[in-house]
């Protein structure tokens, strides 16, 4: 288990008890239990490991004197607000509860991520540094590998693939483009930097995109969808887009959902995922354009 694992591991157990925080006791027996061979946490180890994690995760942990000295979490929303914190608890706290349990590790199925996962620490290691990269790159459908630079700008993270998006020398000028890093062959750090473009926002870049495919010329739409029960509830608990906002809920029967989305083909692979379940209501040309997809999906199968 390394350091940072168990920083983590602290925060995630003093963030669990909410409000009501833990004392030192009762951190040290959980830490106890959870290592089953590990000694107590004693006060020293437990000082320095929370120094370390408000230096690192931003994350002030208080100690109520009043209430019995428990420990508890000061500013619990700022861990909601950063995703990348958020995602790094979540993650982090799910690897450790496995690493535990592996004696069960048969009982316990995971989805496979694609290869590609190596190349994210260089990549990551150069944005930090505004170094750029060489990459050698083979697209799907490419019979040949490309080798060229690129200046990484930002990395998304959609349906267990990751992506880097960097600026590369194409037709001529210096554009964004987006590489699957299950695509990259090779990832190597140049000693040549880069300058941060000032104007570059990362979820900004993003804005109104379902996935990672960019259709500039497909503006931007408010789209109503109704998705019926029990279905609603999945879309609920897990959003098809950020920017979903529940309009409708008839519990039991559907629930209406706007999105602000860019209605390109990933989106219309969304809806279609959903089956009879999701139906498109507004507005009317994404409407007409969503019958076209289920008119096309209903030759192939009509076809046969």
């Amino acid at each position: 288990m390394t350091q940072t694992e168990k920083y983590i591991w602290l925060l995630n157990t003093i963030h669990r008890s909410r409000g009501r925080g833990l004392s030192l006791k009762e951190i040290s027996d959980k830490w106890r239990d959870y290592m089953a061979k590990e000694k107590p946490l004693d006060r020293a180890t437990f000082n320095r490991w929370k120094a370390a994690i408000e230096l690192q995760f931003k994350v002030d942990i208080k100690c109520n004197k009043s209430g019995g000295y428990r420990y508890y979490i000061a500013n619990p929303e700022d861990i909601e607000d950063d995703k990348v914190s958020k995602w790094l608890l979540d993650s982090v706290s799910m690897g450790t509860t496995l690493m535990g349990n592996l004696d069960i590790k048969d009982r316990i199925l995971l989805e496979q991520i694609p290869s590609g996962l190596v190349h994210l620490a260089p990549i990551v290691a150069a944005m930090k540094s505004n170094h750029r990269l060489q990459i050698t790159y083979r697209g799907f459908g490419s019979y040949f590998s490309s080798t060229f630079p690129i200046s990484p700008l930002c990395v998304k993270l959609y349906k267990n693939r990751w992506y880097v998006v960097g600026q590369c020398f194409y037709r001529e000028k210096w554009q964004e483009m987006i590489y699957g890093l299950d695509r990259i062959e090779e990832a190597r750090v140049l000693d040549e930097t880069f300058k941060y473009p000032e104007d570059f926002n990362a979820e900004n870049f993003f804005e109104g995109t379902l996935g990672v495919s960019l259709y500039e010329k497909v503006k931007i739409e408010t789209i109503r969808i109704r998705v019926e029960y029990p279905h609603a509830h999945y879309v609920k608990t897990l959003p098809i887009h950020p920017s979903q906002k529940l309009i409708v809920d008839e519990n039991g029967e559907y629930a209406e959902f706007d999105i602000t989305v860019r209605p390109t083909e990933e989106f219309f692979m969304e809806m279609l995922r959903g089956g009879a379940l999701i139906e498109v209501l507004s507005p009317d040309y994404v409407v007409e354009q969503m019958k076209g997809w289920v008119n096309d999906l209903y030759n192939v199968y009509n076809r046969k």
